[in-house]
């Protein structure tokens, strides 16, 4: 009895050396130079801009977003001209072909804009959905900005 639990203790032990030999090599596999990266839209959590700007003062939109995998990398952002103010359109990069780590990441995407028309201007963000029935859609988070002629107030 003694020598079976000795030989089911050691068989547990090569396995669990074996799993986080593994995990190492899925953790080198997702950087390697052969691994292939796709842009992939992102998948957007939060979005933070501010109310109120000034005419011609350049102000930041962040865009929190998540990966499935710290694998992936913060990708572009295209930004086109739309004709009430901006869309945003935020990538991340998927490691293609390669095995993931089971962890998730994300990236803050910062994204400087400048508006030149007082009134209301609208921010358009793109971003991934995943649709629980299946295949993927894309979604778009609006925003609106209050674009001010003279100083901007600041509220707390």
């Amino acid at each position: 009895m003694l020598r079976y639990h000795k030989i089911h203790i050691k068989s547990a032990l090569l396995f669990f050396l074996a799993l986080g030999s593994t995990v190492v090599l899925q953790i080198t596999s997702c950087t390697g130079p052969e691994a292939d990266f796709q842009d992939q839209l992102a998948f957007v959590t939060s979005v933070s801009l501010p109310d109120t700007v000034q005419i011609g003062v350049s102000f930041l939109v962040s865009i929190s977003t998540f990966t499935p995998s710290s694998a992936w990398q913060q990708g572009h952002d295209e930004v086109q001209e739309i004709e009430d103010g901006y869309r945003i359109v935020p990538y991340d990069i998927q490691p293609l072909g390669r095995p993931l780590v089971g962890d998730v990441g994300g990236y803050i995407h910062e994204v400087p804009l400048t508006l030149y028309a007082a009134g209301t201007s609208e921010i358009q963000i793109a971003h991934h959905l995943s649709n629980p029935v299946g295949g993927n859609t894309t979604g778009t988070i609006v925003r609106h900005v209050v674009v001010q002629a003279g100083s901007v107030n600041k509220t707390d």
